[in-house]
């Protein structure tokens, strides 16, 4: 009989066997996100970046003080890397404030850092900081980023030059948008109008279906915000499509359709052909108006109507965009947008929305 025969190993082709086009296509994606190469791809570069750094500027006192410099900056962006994979994972998203557990990952531990380390400057120009910033600013920031009350997951994204747009719009500012204080005014102003609403209704006709808008108030200001930027983009006309959840409180912070013409619905006082028809229960109706924003332009809105089944409005805000583009000779789809609001079980599984989404 023979020997056995060896079991064969699998492994990674040596740098010399890799094309120069391949490995300057994947240091252009290191330079811009580290975490988009494989490992060992990764660590040939930091090597790479070390060696040129070295052999353009003055030599330090001692070769072991570049070798720890270098180590702590490789850790330092692995631990940026696993933020932007993982921090989703410990965002603070339940409404009782509830200790979520916390990846094992996004330790500083496991990144082969310690406590000790905190005081020690890297470079966190990657995340829009500066070249000599302290570990714990670096870890306070992307924990406002990542594991603050918003959850961004984007580093599934394939295109690279999509993800590192939406990786420095989620880091820039730590995850927070800065508002002055009339902005800050506006915002209040908002929300206090939406709540008061909200609770009018509750009280004045408790037994009436109405889909409420209490704890999402914020979506109120958030459209606000969108009409506004579409705007200053050159959009000068808006179809929103969204489901029973809140639009009543859109068709009145947003749209402009008035108290008087809600609590008429709500009074069963309805009358056919009143401003904009009757033939449906309040909360599936439709409506337009036209609207002076902030920056003093005007916009027309209009929410199309919906049916029971809530989705089916996605599509027909599509098409019916598209066709007034169609009319306005509008070739660059700047002029006239859809907005559509649904909720995220909507979005995530196969159905109308996904299909909506795979139309664009």
């Amino acid at each position: 009989m023979g020997q056995p025969s060896q079991s064969v190993r699998s492994t990674t082709p040596a740098v010399n066997g890799w094309s120069s086009a391949y490995l300057d296509a994947q240091y252009e994606a290191f330079r811009s996100d580290p975490s988009s190469v494989p490992e060992e791809l990764r660590a040939f570069f930091q090597g790479f970046d070390l060696a040129m750094a070295r052999g353009s500027e003055p030599a330090p006192t001692g070769a072991a003080s570049t070798g720890q410099a270098s180590s702590f900056q490789a850790r330092t962006d692995e631990l940026i890397a696993r933020y932007r994979g993982l921090g989703h994972m410990a965002a603070k998203l339940d409404p009782f404030g509830r200790e979520r557990p916390r990846p094992a990952a996004l330790s500083l531990e496991a990144c082969g850092l310690s406590e000790a380390d905190l005081g020690r400057t890297a470079d966190a120009g990657s995340v829009g900081l500066g070249p000599q910033i302290p570990l714990r600013d670096i870890v306070a920031h992307l924990e406002g980023a990542y594991c603050g009350p918003i959850g961004a997951e984007v580093m599934h994204v394939q295109d690279r030059e999509e993800r590192a747009w939406l990786i420095e719009r989620i880091e820039r500012h730590g995850g927070r948008i800065r508002l002055d204080t009339e902005r800050r005014v506006h915002v209040l102003e908002q929300l206090t109008r939406s709540e008061s609403f909200e609770r009018f209704l509750a009280k004045r006709y408790p037994g009436e279906k109405r889909f409420s808008l209490e704890g999402a108030e914020s979506l109120i200001p958030l459209l606000d915000q969108v009409i506004e930027t579409l705007s200053d983009l050159g959009s000068d006309e808006i179809v929103l499509g969204m489901a029973h959840r809140g639009r009543l409180n859109v068709l009145n912070n947003v749209m402009g359709k008035t108290y008087e013409q809600i609590f008429t619905e709500f009074e069963d006082n309805w009358e056919e052909d009143f401003v904009d028809g009757g033939g449906d229960v309040k909360y599936h109706r439709g409506y337009s108006s036209t609207r002076i924003i902030a920056n003093g332009k005007s916009v027309h809105l209009v929410m199309s109507s919906n049916p029971s089944h809530l989705e089916a409005v996605g599509p027909v805000v599509m098409g019916r965009c598209r066709a007034k583009q169609r009319l306005r000779g509008d070739k660059a789809r700047t002029l006239v947008t859809p907005v559509l609001l649904h909720g995220d079980a909507a979005i995530a599984g196969q159905g109308i929305v996904a299909e909506t989404l795979n139309m664009s």
